[in-house]
């Protein structure tokens, strides 16, 4: 028995200024990576603890902290233009789902077939920040190995997602469903 959809688009954009974490992470590496380039640091101190190591290692070390946040944040940064292009669209029709997501250093935007579907994870999730409400995460994981998530509050309603979350059961019903 084939289920057929009519082609649906939901809007999926995400805020430049959503991931607080990787913009503090951003401003940390590159304050990690300014001070030991003009500072010269012997030895780490944390309390009573000193750890004496030569010049150029503590340096080294501080520099490879900063870059490794710089790198997560312009990671976070990539992940939000390429959910952004094509408008945010996510597609649901009778071929598949397409969507937009981060390969390599660029993105991709891919139509996978509802049979190469794995697994389905709905999960809730508690927002500490002030005046959001608790979310939802829908994980989908395909047989080759990729997995795509989808927050709720990166769609336009609460509404939009639920009926997002229903078109998938219904196109995967012998898919194991978690949540």
């Amino acid at each position: 028995m084939m289920i057929t959809v009519e082609k649906r688009e939901f809007s999926y954009k995400m805020g430049l200024v959503s991931n607080y974490l990787a913009i503090i992470s951003g401003v940390l590496g590159l304050g990690l990576i300014g001070y030991s380039l003009f500072n010269r640091m012997e030895d780490i101190r944390i309390k009573y603890l000193v750890i004496d190591l030569l010049f150029p290692l503590t340096n080294g070390i501080f520099i490879l902290a900063g870059l490794l946040l710089l790198w997560y944040t312009c990671r976070s940064f990539m992940t939000i233009k390429v959910n952004n292009m094509h408008g945010g669209i996510i597609v649901l029709d009778n071929e598949g789902i397409t969507f937009n997501h981060v390969k390599g250093t660029g993105g991709m935007r891919t139509t996978r077939s509802y049979t190469t579907i794995s697994m389905i994870s709905l999960q809730r999730q508690p927002k500490y920040r002030a005046g959001i409400q608790d979310g939802a995460v829908l994980e989908v994981a395909f047989t080759d190995g990729l997995k795509a998530r989808f927050d709720m509050e990166y769609f336009s309603s609460e509404e939009e997602f639920q009926t997002f979350v229903a078109i998938l059961e219904e196109k995967s019903p012998d898919k194991v469903f978690a949540g």
